[in-house]
């Protein structure tokens, strides 16, 4: 046993907390690990519910398109709107969560036809799946509802929206991206000499006018 007055001894102390925190964090660790560990691969997934009616019309290997009831407007001649969900950590209900939450509700009541992209779980067989083979799979589904959209992208699927509308300029009509993943220093465009010109304030302001919120009539205005 070491002497009271043996400096080790104060080392020991000094080191006790560090020692308990690493057990913590295994502890932690394992914890996770055991919630991470994969389902029964032969146990059919349940169908996700959505709050808005829908019916799938196209299904590839990586993916469904659904579309949307929409009530008839007057005057016709809308473009087909396309909705690229995301494709990592959640499903594409984040598109359509429940009655007052939900993007597919609002773009319903505008009319005309509405679709949105499922993205399905990737299977051990597609994991060397490239962006082309998503571009591939979305060329398909615009072919499938008439050959050009408005095409709407969320998180991933904003960037995803991009490539397709850079790779298929004819095909996307109009670009709507949300909180999509972009380097707007990657190229000197107009949009990115703005962001770059722009103090954080004036964002800062938006937000403030909006009550916390950054609502898009402001955001449109500026």
């Amino acid at each position: 046993m070491a002497h009271k007055d043996d400096p080790v001894s104060d080392w020991t102390k000094l080191l006790w907390p560090g020692f308990y925190a690493a057990e913590a964090g295994l502890a932690l660790a394992r914890v996770m690990i055991g919630t991470l560990t994969p389902p029964d691969a032969t146990s059919p997934r349940p169908e996700p519910a959505w709050a808005s009616p829908n019916e799938v019309v196209l299904e590839l290997s990586a993916a469904r398109l659904r579309r949307f009831d929409c009530p008839p407007k007057g005057g016709g001649g809308h473009a087909p709107i396309l909705v690229c969900a995301p494709f990592a950590l959640h499903d594409a209900r984040i598109a359509d969560l429940c009655e007052g939450h939900s993007l597919m509700a609002r773009l319903r009541a505008g009319g005309g036809p509405l679709y949105l992209v499922e993205w399905l779980s990737a299977r051990e067989t597609q994991a060397f799946r490239t962006i082309d083979d998503y571009l591939a799979d979305l060329n398909v589904m615009v072919d499938e509802i008439g050959g050009f959209c408005d095409f709407v992208g969320l998180c991933q699927g904003g960037w995803l929206g991009l490539a397709f509308a850079a790779r298929f300029p004819s095909k996307a009509r109009r670009l709507v991206i949300a909180a999509a993943p972009i380097d707007t220093h990657a190229a000197e465009t107009p949009f990115s000499a703005l962001a770059r010109s722009t103090p954080i304030e004036t964002f800062e302001e938006l937000a403030q006018m909006g009550g916390g919120f950054a609502r898009g009539a402001q955001a449109q205005q500026f």
